[in-house]
This record gives structure tokens, C-alpha cells and sequence, in this order.
């Protein structure tokens, strides 16, 4: 997770994507655990990516931050603005409409925390700690968790 649109370091990405400097597994960047000025139970690590998003049109297409390449892609690219494996939070838990979603497709980094199931997506906060977030989550939490220091402690259990 690279942390939310909302955090003060960003750089643009591909098709008009933020690619954030705010979480906790960046692009060319070591974070340490005393770099988690929220804590570490206050701060997401991994999110579920499991599913499709839609066009317009209804055509699906795959919003897996890998796109297709798999998790031993890695995260690091050239151009720096082409991401794999690393999502920037913009957009609800299980937004699958496309046109909601600002770079969502053509290799941009805000592919949105998506599940198969219904009701949320698992996450795996910085101590370890595996949590269900209900789709319901308030963005401005959403956004609070996926930034690892930026004054606003947020509560998983919110």
C-alpha cells in the first residue's frame, strides 16, 4: 500500500493516477517501522485486490495492481510512474465502476481495494494483523489507515 491521495508526498502517474509517498510500501523508498508515526496498529500494510472493475460499456476489466505480470513483478518500473504491486487509496472500499475510479486502468496507481465476495475486503495492518473492512468504511478513514504518518490516528475497529 503506498498510502492515499491525501498524503502531502505524491508524484503523478500514469493516465492522471497520484502515486502516494504516505504509506508503507513505496517505489524505490525504505520505510522502518519508526517511520509509522501513527502506529503500527493504526496503519495498513496490504490490501485485497481479488476482482474486476467495470466499464461504462460493462466490460470488465482486471483491477489488480500486478496487471497480470504477478506479484513477483515486483513494485519497481521504469518509467517511475508505471506501478505494479502498490495501490494509492482514492476511491470506497469495492468501487467497481471505472469511471469513479481516476486511474484505475491503463497501468495507473489507484487500483481500488477489491474483493470477489461481498461486504468488504481483508487488509493486513503494519503489526501483522489480518481485519475485514467493511465496504462501508468512511473514505476519509480509509484514507487515514492506508497513511502511515499523518497525524490523524484512526482505529481500525471505527
Amino acid at each position: 500500500m503506498a498510502g492515499s491521495v491525501e498524503a502531502s508526498r505524491q508524484y503523478e502517474g500514469r493516465n492522471g493516477s497520484t502515486i502516494s509517498l504516505g504509506g508503507m510500501l513505496i517505489n524505490e523508498d525504505g520505510v522502518t517501522f519508526g517511520d509509522i508515526g501513527d502506529g503500527s496498529s493504526n496503519t495498513l500494510l496490504l490490501g485485497e485486490q481479488s476482482d474486476f472493475i467495470v466499464h461504462d460499456d460493462r466490460q470488465k476489466t482486471d483491477a489488480r495492481s500486478n496487471l497480470g505480470h504477478g506479484f513477483n513483478a515486483g513494485a519497481r518500473s521504469r518509467p517511475r510512474n508505471r506501478m505494479l504491486n502498490i495501490t494509492t487509496i482514492s476511491a470506497p472500499i469495492n468501487e467497481k465502476i471505472l469511471s469513479r475510479v481516476v486511474g484505475a486502468a491503463e497501468h495507473g496507481a489507484d487500483k481500488p481495494l477489491l474483493s470477489a465476495h461481498p461486504g468488504g475486503v481483508n487488509v493486513s495492518l503494519s503489526d501483522g494483523s489480518v481485519h475485514f473492512l467493511n465496504e462501508g468504511l468512511d473514505l476519509a478513514t480509509l484514507f487515514n489507515l492506508a497513511d502511515r504518518n499523518d497525524g490523524n490516528v484512526t482505529s481500525i475497529d471505527q
